[in-house]
């Protein structure tokens, strides 16, 4: 059985009551008579009788742990366009282990290129740099994803390019690249 600590009575809350009656000549044989009764808020209320400062503590700690896990998951969105990245890596990876790509009905041998290898480097040292080095976390974030972009080092399972081009002039992209870019661009420039 749990004791409770009993505080002092204070006493009860007091009411303010206001009443009047008004009334109207409407016609000669017509009388209208309004009585309106209001009642005023509680000018004081009654104390809770005991001390259950433990539980409200418990809440109040409760609330504080969510607030300061919004407040963190908020400082970490510069590790979101990083996150996409490591998707990717996380995904050539699962491919390689099954050692086979299936591409429109056909089954196709699959390795890990160096490419993939370079990726994986550059992923890690983002994340060395994020958690080590944060000042110079957008500068490698900024070559990794450039870097990507022209597929010098690949992040996806395939080797997968958009290009664009007038004529002759053609430019080609990695798709896994330019999303972790565009990401990191709309996190930083709201």
């Amino acid at each position: 059985m749990e004791n409770k600590i009993t505080k002092h009575n204070t006493g009860l809350a007091k009411v303010a009551v206001q009443c009047f009656a008004d009334t109207f000549v409407v016609s000669q044989s017509l009388v209208l008579r309004i009585n309106i009764c209001g009642e005023n808020r509680h000018l004081r209320q009654a104390r809770n009788r005991y001390d259950d400062s433990a539980n409200s503590n418990r809440q109040c700690k409760k609330q504080m742990t969510k607030i300061q896990l919004l407040t963190r998951l908020k400082q970490q969105t510069q590790l979101l366009p990083l996150l996409l990245l490591t998707a990717y890596c996380i995904d050539a990876v699962i491919t390689a282990v099954r050692r086979t790509v299936v591409m429109a009905g056909v089954t196709y041998d699959y390795e890990l290129t160096i490419k993939h290898y370079i990726a994986f480097g550059a992923i890690g040292i983002n994340f060395l740099t994020y958690f080590f080095l944060r000042p110079f976390y957008k500068y490698t974030l900024g070559l990794t994803v450039a870097v990507g972009l022209f597929n010098i080092m690949t992040f996806s399972a395939l080797k997968t390019t958009s290009s664009f081009g007038i004529n002759s002039l053609q430019i080609a992209f990695q798709p896994s690249a330019f999303w972790a870019g565009l990401l990191a661009y709309i996190i930083n420039f709201k």
